[in-house]
Order: structure tokens, then C-alpha cells, then sequence
């Protein structure tokens, strides 16, 4: 079946879970037909409780797949939303009007926050503290940050971006709590910081750099978008982050952006300029052209050409070795295995942060003792200075 075609990333979506939901909630409808009442009352509620059963068997026995396709939907539905650059003919085209219109908005947001020795580029600090509506977070704060600069490069960005740090930081101090988390939550961003910059002109490298720059913290989100004043362009990145439980805290950064710079949404329609197909689109083989079923068909046999593959490969590892692949490490220590998330340092990419696990990856899920998980961690830590990279360690006994 040709349709739907995953260009279509939201009717994908709405396929997807109509195909498997669609018949158990028919069924609910079944006893209101007229042929109901020719029916044994047992034999009723068997049929009407087939299809939901058939529904959870489907979605637990194929739940990897699920999850894998909608997790590849929805960051494709983030690339459309994507643009080189922006226009707004809602905010004019002079520049004082531009500047004057988000201002305003700016002004009608949360309430003005004052802090010490404000750089003299800081225009206003606006900050929000409200409750929150997941069990994440204790509040859902904000803070917006407004710039002016003449021309915006690379050494001028380099400062903003030190202020904004720092501004960020001096109010995590300041406030209080700014952010109290419940004892055992993971460490999730929990406050989204945007900083707009009103400036004259804004160089072409600056332009391509600002759709990907944002900082990331253990408890902090920080978002730029620059406003080019004389050609009443604007330069953020757009791309929300996909979810399933609580909802990111760069999403609310870029709705806050949409709200107090476009006074709304981002026109997209009248904004053309797409972004080059993302890379994990072609390594995973995701075409737009391509149906939903079929992307599925090849989800399928990759996953079990994985778990054939890593097993093999992990039977054949030496004894105390570690093997790296994309982001992730394999220690074996004897005959057991423990799997290690590897996330890159935003700022060096010579310095990994290792993510040490509690359970025994293969062959068992056994719980990995404090002597062989400092082992792991001393024989992780050669393996990567031999590859030459500095590391540090989440160890997952430091809450204990």
C-alpha cells in the first residue's frame, strides 16, 4: 500500500493509531446495533472485548517498532517546521516599527526582574514562575532576555551568549527555589531561557549558526533568536523536540518565541526557506517519498538483523574489552556485558560524558556490583583516553 506517504507526518500519525484503536472502539458501539439483541449476552461481551485485547497484544508485541516509527514522524514534522530564516510581515518591515512591536509584547510578558551589573547590550529581563502541570517539574519557569547590538558575528554573539549564561545562573542563585526538584527525578531541563537579539545586521555565518545554537544545562534551556532589524529577517531554530510523558523544555522556549517576537505562530507558509535534509533521515533509511507500511516492513527487519548482529557481537568480544558504537559503549568483564550511553560536550567535542548503567546488559539483567562497575568505569576510562578523549561518569550509585 502506497499511502500514506511519510512526507505527510501527521496523517502518518493519525493512520497509525486509527488502524490499531479503530476496531476495539467500534466494538464499544456494537450493543447499541439492532443484531445485538440476536446475540448471547456472553458471546457479546467476548466480541467486544476481542478487539482490545487483539489492540494490546499488537501494541506490546510491536512496541519497539511504535515507538521508533513515531519517534522518526515526529522529529521529520520538526525538520519541516525548520527554516534557514524567518519573515513576519505581521511585525512590518521598518526597523522602529519591528522594535517596537516586540517590545511591546515583551512587555506584556511575566514581570521585569533586575539584576546587578546588567551588561549595557541587556535591554530588559522578564521572568515567569508558574505551577506546573506534569509530575516533572515543581514549577514551569521562564526567563526571556532582550538584546540590542549593531552588528551581531561571531565575537559579538560569543558575549551575548556569556551574558545570557551567567544572567541565567545569577537568578538560579538569586531565586528562591528557582528550581527544587523531588528527591530521585532525573535530571530533565526545567527551565526554558530565550534571549532575543535586536540587532542592525547580522553576519551570514552568525545567520546559518543561530537555526542550531542553543546551551543546555543539568536544569536550564537556553534559546537564541536574532531579530535582523534592516532586513527584517529572523534567525532561531524552530524544530521542537519530540515527547511522549512530560513536555520538553525547549518546546517552551520556542512557543515563547513564537509568542513575544511573531505575536502568534511562525507564518510557514510564506517562509519557503527549508533547511537541508537532516543526516539521521538518510541513515535510517527514511524517505519522504516512502509509504508508512513499507518504512515499517524495513524498521522490522532491521531490529531483528540488530539483535541477531549484537548478539554475535557481543559473544565474540574478548574478555575485559570495550567496543564503541555511535553512542554507545559495550564493557565486557567475564561473560557479562553492561551497556554505556556516550553524549558529546557541546562546547569540546573531545570530552565524553559516560552514562554507567545499574543492570547487566548481557547475557542476563543482573544488578552490577560496586567492585565490577568501578572496573567498568576504569577500563571505560582507558579506552577512551587511548582514543583520545577526555571523559567524565554519571555513576548510578551517587543517590544511594
Amino acid at each position: 500500500m502506497k499511502w500514506p506517504k511519510l512526507k505527510h507526518p501527521l496523517l502518518c500519525n493519525v493512520v497509525l493509531v486509527g488502524s490499531v484503536m479503530a476496531p476495539p472502539i467500534l466494538s464499544l458501539f456494537l450493543p447499541a446495533l439492532p443484531v445485538a439483541d440476536n446475540i448471547h449476552p456472553l458471546l457479546l461481551a467476548v466480541i467486544i472485548l476481542a478487539p482490545w485485547c487483539w489492540a494490546l497484544w499488537f501494541m506490546i508485541s510491536h512496541y519497539a517498532i511504535l515507538m521508533m516509527t513515531s519517534m522518526c514522524l515526529e522529529m521529520y514534522q520538526a525538520y519541516l517546521h525548520g527554516r534557514r530564516h524567518f519573515t513576519c510581515p505581521q511585525n512590518g518591515e521598518d526597523p522602529d516599527t519591528i522594535r517596537k512591536r516586540i517590545l511591546r509584547r515583551v512587555g506584556r510578558f511575566g514581570s521585569p526582574y533586575e539584576v546587578k551589573a546588567v551588561p549595557p547590550e541587556l535591554l530588559t529581563i522578564r521572568y515567569k514562575n508558574s505551577p506546573s502541570g506534569t509530575v516533572y517539574y515543581n514549577r514551569i519557569e521562564k526567563l526571556l532576555l532582550v538584546y540590542e547590538a549593531d552588528i551581531l558575528d561571531g565575537e559579538a554573539f560569543r558575549k551575548l551568549w556569556q551574558s545570557a549564561h551567567a544572567i541565567a545562573n545569577i537568578i538560579g542563585r538569586e531565586q528562591k527555589p528557582l528550581y527544587r526538584k523531588p528527591k530521585g527525578h532525573s535530571k530533565d531541563n526545567s527551565v526554558s531561557v530565550v534571549a532575543v537579539i535586536l540587532a542592525n545586521t547580522v553576519s551570514p555565518d552568525m545567520a546559518a549558526k543561530l537555526v542550531e545554537t542553543e546551551i543546555r544545562t543539568d536544569d536550564r534551556h537556553v534559546l537564541f533568536c536574532a531579530v535582523e532589524l534592516s532586513n527584517a529577517k529572523y534567525y532561531f531554530d524552530n524544530q521542537k523536540e519530540p515527547f511522549m510523558f512530560a513536555y520538553p523544555v525547549k518546546n517552551r522556549a520556542v512557543n515563547l518565541i513564537h509568542r513575544v517576537v511573531f505575536g502568534g505562530r511562525v507564518p510557514l507558509r510564506s517562509n519557503p526557506h527549508m533547511l537541508p535534509e537532516p543526516q539521521w533521515a538518510e541513515q535510517d533509511g527514511f524517505s519522504p517519498e516512502e509509504s508508512l507500511w513499507s518504512f515499517m516492513k524495513h524498521l522490522q527487519k532491521e531490529l531483528k538483523g540488530f539483535g541477531r548482529r549484537g548478539k554475535k557481537m557481543l559473544q565474540n568480544m574478548p574478555a575485559d574489552t570495550v567496543h564503541m558504537d555511535d553512542s554507545w559503549l559495550y564493557c565486557k568483564i567475564g561473560d557479562r556485558v553492561s551497556t554505556m550511553m556516550v553524549d558529546d560536550d557541546e562546547i569540546d567535542p573531545q570530552k565524553k560524558q559516560v552514562t554507567l548503567s545499574l543492570n547487566w546488559y548481557y547475557p542476563k539483567s543482573n544488578r552490577i556490583s560496586k567492585k565490577d562497575n568501578a572496573t567498568i568505569r576504569r577500563l571505560t576510562e582507558e579506552f577512551l583516553h587511548g582514543q583520545g578523549f577526555e571523559v567524565t561518569f554519571t555513576d548510578p550509585y551517587a543517590d544511594e
